[in-house]
């Protein structure tokens, strides 16, 4: 965050599923900011069938995530993850840079090659240089 290292996140658990509604950063560091991880709090009921959650937490990215577990009259598994999870993001990156590593590396061996192509070195053979086109010169 670039005021405060206050994150919030509020989730509308409808019919047992969680669907995010909002998640950011608060412009200050207010109370309920100490803790580290996303601990959601009941705190309205907009329809019978629906519960809006909300969390405020004080470290990297701990609004991205919680867990909400079931009343105890439920049985079943625990509740469903945030619809927007974060694991596999480090994988994506890496790819992503190293896709963008092996274009750079294409891009520089096609350029080196268009300039030994124009500067008519050929394998082996040493042409007579062409007055005004020598590319060891260098540019104005």
């Amino acid at each position: 965050c670039l005021y405060s290292h206050c994150c919030f996140g509020i989730w509308n658990l409808t019919h047992g599923r969680a669907h995010v509604e909002m998640q950011g950063c608060r412009d200050s560091d207010e109370p309920g900011c100490e803790s580290l991880n996303c601990d959601p709090v009941s705190r309205a009921h907009p329809s019978p069938t629906s519960t809006l959650l909300t969390c405020s937490c004080g470290s990297d990215f701990c609004n991205a995530n919680y867990s909400h577990l079931p009343p105890s009259g439920n049985q079943g598994a625990p509740g469903p993850q945030d619809s927007q999870p974060t694991t596999g993001g480090p994988i994506w990156m890496a790819l992503l840079l190293l896709g963008m590593f092996l274009v750079l590396l294409l891009g520089s061996i096609i350029l080196a090659l268009l300039q030994r192509k124009t500067c008519g070195v050929q394998g082996g053979s040493h042409p007579e240089p062409v007055s005004g086109g020598d590319c060891s010169e260098e540019l104005p």
